[in-house]
């Protein structure tokens, strides 16, 4: 049981990469239209 919880703990959320494609695709985005 502490095996299966480990490797989910490090696991990050899935809201932080989103947020981090989401800025990337924006800053992209945002300098073609500049």
């Amino acid at each position: 049981m502490t095996e299966l919880d480990t490797p989910r703990r490090p696991l990050p959320p899935p809201r932080r990469p989103l947020t981090i494609v989401c800025t990337t695709g924006s800053t992209k985005a945002w300098r073609a239209t500049r």
